[in-house]
């Protein structure tokens, strides 16, 4: 009957990370998790991202930001075609990606994933993990494999279908935009047209290009459209902001915010965003592109794929 709940729940349409968000508590009553996370995976680029997780959260292992896929899980669980277990030995060969037991959080020490099979290609990976030693059984490993193939029609549908199209419409908007450039157009309308084609791929309430001056340690905003969070104000302190963070492109949620960003987005009723380092160097980048929602956890690692091919224009 719980199976047949998650069927039910994977087959509605939505997105991944909200639909895995209402079977995680579900799939606890069949497989004892403490850490449960959902990858895409790109074979030809060789890399994978997290696309939903559930439990125990590593600051270090975002959704949404993409990674190499050699010498991770995935790419065992990928190349093996069937649910793996590991043990705890052999979970600890991946310890790189930071569980340990810092901070009272006890080391997840068995590790279970599930390839999800589309026409005999991996497009995800489900992966479950305990803080017991060898508690995956046969049954459990025969359970998993069905909870991932529920998700596979899921992908399938969300990625392979879509993507074609949306891909097509991403490729034209580039070419126009770099036609923009071409015909000697100015900034702010280049950033004013990335914003009406990215409005056509992606759902936002705010668009922003701010320039950044490590100099001066200031920002100022170039262009804007939308949502206004700056009361006025149109420089702030770069080193406040997330581009503190060296991982770009990025998205998150509000929460995650150093003040004084974090409070102007909460009373502007804004949720999640997506973030764009623009330059050579995104540890000291010269501009940064700004994408926010109300809604909660509006953005996917495609999302933030086409923002930084349309983004990177600029």
């Amino acid at each position: 009957s719980v199976l047949s709940s998650i069927s039910k729940i994977t087959s509605s349409s939505g997105d991944v990370r909200s639909l895995f968000d209402q079977i995680a508590f579900q799939v606890d009553q069949l497989i004892p998790i403490d850490r449960m996370v959902i990858n895409s995976v790109n074979l030809e680029a060789s890399r994978h991202t997290i696309e939903a997780q559930w439990g125990y959260q590593n600051v270090d292992l975002r959704p949404g930001i993409p990674r190499p896929l050699a010498n991770t899980v995935t790419k065992l669980a990928s190349d093996a075609g069937e649910t793996i277990v590991l043990t705890a030995e052999q979970a600890a060969q991946f310890t790189t990606i930071g569980y340990s037991e810092d901070e009272g959080v006890p080391q997840l020490r068995t590790w279970m994933a599930a390839p999800m099979l589309l026409h005999g290609q991996t497009v995800g990976v489900m992966h479950f993990r305990s803080y017991e030693d060898e508690i995956y059984t046969d049954q459990h490993r025969s359970i998993a494999t069905q909870i991932s193939s529920l998700f596979t029609a899921l992908f399938a549908n969300s990625t392979t279908v879509n993507d074609s199209s949306r891909e097509r419409q991403v490729r034209i908007s580039v070419n126009e935009l770099n036609r923009i450039i071409i015909d000697g157009g100015s900034l702010t309308e280049l950033a004013g047209r990335t914003c009406e084609l990215l409005q056509e791929l992606v759902e936002f309430d705010r668009f922003s290009v701010v320039s950044i001056d490590t100099d001066k340690n200031t920002t100022n905003v170039v262009f804007q459209d939308g949502q206004d969070i700056f009361d006025g104000s149109s420089a702030g302190d770069p080193s406040d902001s997330i581009i503190s963070i060296p991982n770009s492109p990025y998205l998150g949620v509000t929460g995650e915010l150093p003040s004084p960003w974090r409070e102007m987005f909460e009373k502007a009723g804004l949720n999640s965003w997506m973030y764009l380092a623009i330059g050579e160097n995104s540890e000291t980048p010269i501009a940064s592109i700004w994408i926010s929602s109300k809604q909660k956890s509006a953005y996917t690692s495609r999302d933030l794929e086409i923002l930084e091919r349309l983004g990177g224009v600029l």
